[in-house]
Formats: C-alpha cells, structure tokens, sequence
C-alpha cells in the first residue's frame, strides 16, 4: 500500500512569475478621471443648448452685440458648463473617494447620498410653477 502524505508534505517546484499588483489608490485615480471625463463629455449638449438659448434671448430682447448673453459663443458656454460641472462633481465625489481610500466601509456614501438628497429637495421645492410656461420638468 502506498502510504498517502500528509498536508503540506508535497512540494513542487513552479516556474517564478513577476505579478504586477497596482496600488489600489492608482485604481482609485484612474477611475475618478474616467468618471470625470464622462462627466463632462455628458455636459457637452447642455452647454449648447445654453448657447442657443442665450442667442435666442438677444434677438427676443433686441439686445446689442455688446451685451454679454449676445457675445456668448458656444465654445464658451460649453467650457462654462463643463468647468462648472466638473467642479461640482469634484466636491461631491472627492469626499467619498478620500473615504473609500481611508478603508471606511458604509461612510464613503454619505457626500454623495446627501448631494442627492439636497437636489431631491431643491428640485421639489423650488416653487416654480412649470405649468404656466409650457415647459416640462
């Protein structure tokens, strides 16, 4: 009978292979300036949009070519909204990435839950009746 070894009693010898492990705030990084850049390239139609509207406004009012909504280009007005959609994304992101990194396990949440609390609210209870203007939303 051949006797059968114990745990650990076998040894193989394996070929060394190098694992590359990247860093996990690497990943982190990496992810947020993914999410950022799809943040932004998600702006792009508002910002024109924007502009349209501004263009709309100058020959509506009869405004001048001076005034600031008439020199509105829509390169600005997407920069405009990107920029500022880029920096509001930032401050709410940031936190929850700084907690995620520090290990905490539920906490990383909370910034973004209480942005999407504060805009749940904002947005119920702006007292602006759309209903009058035709517009939906």
């Amino acid at each position: 009978m051949v006797p059968i070894p114990r745990h650990g009693a076998i040894a193989v010898s394996l070929p060394r292979t190098h694992v590359r492990r990247v860093r996990p705030w690497v990943v982190t990084v990496l992810l947020c300036a993914a999410a950022a850049a799809l943040y932004g390239w998600m702006r792009v139609p508002i910002g024109t949009a924007q502009a349209d509207s501004f263009h709309q406004m100058c020959a509506n009012l009869e405004m001048r070519p001076g005034d600031w909504p008439c020199a509105m280009t829509e390169t600005r007005a997407v920069a405009a909204q990107v920029g500022s959609s880029l920096f509001t994304w930032l401050a709410v992101a940031l936190g929850g990435v700084l907690l995620a990194a520090s290990g905490r396990r539920y906490t990383w949440a909370i910034p973004t839950g209480l942005a999407a609390v504060a805009t749940a609210f904002t947005a119920a209870s702006d007292g602006f009746d759309r209903s009058e203007t035709g517009c939906s939303g």
